[in-house]
């Protein structure tokens, strides 16, 4: 629903996404031979809350456990990797990257990397309202410097949505995911 809530509001972007693929691949094919480091590439993550009732407002427990389910997946080291069909098992692997809840905000102070904000706005949709402050959202930050996270009530059905990427960095960029989502069970 998103990306075609996108392609109707920007009719270049379809292009856009064939350009990005065919460069990655030619990157790919060109850089094959590049040695991986053994060390993981550290993703900051700021996660904004929006709330209207306690039920929503999660955790900073369920936000930690989300964050660790993460670094499992992407690290391939959840406990259900045995599970693994037959068919991806030569190739499935740890992406070498890990993510951690940002210690300091975009203006250099301590933070937990957590924000929250009640609001009446609500419930979300596709159309990133949750992502603006005016509209009862919040901000993004620096999203060349952050992965950004709403937590939110969303519309009924949609459990969450990520943003793809496009060539071009925007202030939209990020994931949002519905509060009932948050936490082990869910991920």
């Amino acid at each position: 629903d998103l990306l075609q809530w996108m392609k109707k509001k920007d009719p270049g972007l379809e292009k856009r996404m064939e350009d990005i693929e065919v460069q990655m691949q030619k990157w790919n094919a060109q850089n094959a031979n590049l040695k991986q480091s053994s060390l993981p590439d550290v993703i900051p993550v700021v996660v904004h809350v929006l709330y209207s009732n306690s039920a929503q407002n999660v955790s900073d427990q369920a936000i930690i456990n989300t964050i660790q389910a993460l670094n499992e997946d992407y690290g391939r080291t959840n406990p259900d990797t045995s599970l693994t069909p037959a068919v991806w098992k030569p190739i499935a692997a740890s992406t070498n990257i890990q993510f951690c809840l940002a210690q300091r905000d975009p203006n250099g102070a301590v933070t937990n990397g957590i924000e929250r904000r009640q609001t009446t706005a609500g419930p979300f949709d596709v159309d990133d309202v949750c992502k603006f402050y005016g509209s009862g959202g919040l901000d993004a930050w620096d999203v060349t410097k952050y992965f950004n996270i709403w937590i939110c009530d969303l519309v009924p059905g949609l459990g969450g949505y990520g943003e793809f990427p496009t060539g071009n960095y925007s202030n939209t960029f990020g994931n949002v995911t519905d509060y009932t989502q948050i936490g082990r069970a869910h991920v």
